[in-house]
């Protein structure tokens, strides 16, 4: 079972990204099963590991709002053993849409469940909050 990491912040700018990227591809370099977690609209994890933005079907939006499997959207990327969920802009617009959700709160948390045994770590790249 994996541990989750979440690399969070109020603020924009201070290296959630660059943490959580360097973090997660550290952890593939020695050998650990890595998924990285992009939930930042602007998706530079996404872009960072790597993949065109351009070439994305498939992102976390898909998961949290039209409950996709996890298992769908995930990406391998160059780097063995560093698997991504991508992020898209749409990702801004899910907390709106999921405002009547049951449970929405744990929306993510099973989402990650879902695949949490295949991984030795998970770590998500958080949007800078204002709540």
């Amino acid at each position: 079972m994996a541990k989750i990491i979440g690399v969070a912040n109020q603020k924009g700018g201070v290296g959630k990204t660059t943490t959580a990227i360097n973090l997660a591809a550290s952890f593939a370099v020695l050998e650990y099963r890595t998924l990285l977690v992009d939930a930042d609209p602007q998706a530079n994890s996404t872009t960072g590991v790597g993949f065109d933005l351009q070439n994305i079907t498939q992102s976390l939006y898909d998961c949290m709002a039209n409950q996709t499997p996890a298992q769908n959207v995930i990406l391998k990327s160059d780097i063995p053993n560093l698997d991504l969920i991508p992020s898209h802009i749409d990702l801004v617009g899910a907390e709106i849409e999921m405002i009547n959700y049951p449970n929405r709160e744990t929306v993510l948390k099973e989402i990650l469940g879902a695949v949490q045994d295949q991984y030795d770590f998970i770590v998500i790249d958080c949007s800078p909050s204002w709540d």
